[in-house]
């Protein structure tokens, strides 16, 4: 049995170090790995091996893969594999959903405590080497504790579930929006996506980690935003493709027109690591914001990343060797 592990990116934080394969190496003896270091390489093993590890299944690698029975996505996002292909084929499709949501939870809420607790103002005293206590006390109006808040979170998969769960410990009271109404721990009440207004007038913050799809693409929308109440602050770590980010910044405060962020604006601020556009332009004038604090869509990165991606596809290839299900099982129709 052959694994071909195509995992070898430009950036060393998503290439993984060479005591991964060792690792499997050492508990698969029975197992031939190939690490892919060259791409004609990748191309000319792929027709002979029965599972590979990598971050997307393209077309190319689909063709090609004639003996391919589980493809295993160092994503959490699989939209830019061949879900149509695959849910035709006897293929099986695993993510990793459950690797980046540790880090994504902690990175979004170190955004947003920054956000509603303006610890930017206090960095920007220290710089000065000035002692702004009585500048942070004047803001005392505008400081926001989660514990008080109503969040409602859209999307409640790794991110969303584990998210709730930290939410919960801290006070907020959770509103579930998910495609179907099915139960979700640690929340207080679940709504279907088409409940989504009831939600959105209910919350102080909004947050997004929806999957893309063709049915959550611009899902935050002109009519979406206008249902959230004043001064609602809207957070995203799914995927950019789900928010209309004109319709965002119009909501802000942002005139088109004039080119300019005026103050009749009816959200209170965003918190955002994903976009439609990535690098953001640096002509978007979100980058201008007053009350945007934005992550360059860099919330999963973590130095336990791989340690968690090789301890789950390790676990799955034991599954898969036993005949097992696997984990992380994605559904092709759903896209997720």
């Amino acid at each position: 049995m052959l694994v071909l592990a195509n995992l070898a990116v430009e950036h060393p934080a998503w290439s993984p170090p060479p005591e991964v394969l060792s690792r499997l190496i050492d508990e698969f003896p029975d197992v031939e790995f190939h690490w892919n270091r060259e791409r004609r390489d990748y191309f000319r093993r792929a027709a002979e091996a029965e599972i590979i590890w990598g971050w997307q299944l393209t077309q190319d690698i689909f063709k090609l893969a004639s003996n391919l029975k589980w493809y295993h996505s160092c994503a959490a996002g699989v939209r830019g594999s061949r879900l149509d292909e695959v849910a035709r084929s006897e293929i099986t499709l695993t993510n990793s959903s459950t690797v980046n949501a540790p880090a994504v939870v902690e990175h979004l809420l170190g955004m947003l405590l920054s956000f509603f607790r303006k610890l930017p103002d206090l960095g920007e005293h220290q710089r000065k080497h000035h002692w702004g206590r009585d500048e942070y006390w004047d803001s005392w109006r505008d400081l926001k504790e989660l514990s008080a808040m109503t969040v409602g979170l859209f999307g409640y998969g790794a991110i969303g579930s584990r998210l709730a769960a930290v939410l919960r410990v801290l006070g907020s009271r959770i509103l579930v929006c998910r495609n179907r109404r099915l139960p979700a721990q640690h929340s207080d009440e679940v709504f279907t996506s088409k409940q989504a207004p009831k939600v959105l007038r209910q919350c102080d913050l909004v947050v997004n980690a929806l999957a893309a799809t063709g049915e959550t693409d611009g899902f935050f929308s002109t009519e979406a935003f206008a249902q959230m109440k004043p001064g609602a602050v809207y957070a995203s770590v799914g995927r950019g493709c789900t928010t209309d980010e004109a319709a965002l910044m119009r909501a802000l405060g942002y005139d088109e027109r004039s080119d300019r962020w005026e103050e009749d604006g009816w959200l209170g601020g965003a918190v955002l690591d994903v976009f439609a556009e990535e690098p953001l332009p640096s002509w978007s004038p979100l980058w201008k914001a007053p009350n945007v604090l934005i992550s360059p869509h860099s919330a999963a990165v973590s130095p336990h990343f791989w340690d968690r991606q090789s301890a789950l596809f390790a676990r799955n290839l034991r599954h898969y060797l036993a005949g097992e299900p696997l984990e992380e099982v994605v559904d092709c129709q759903a896209g997720y």
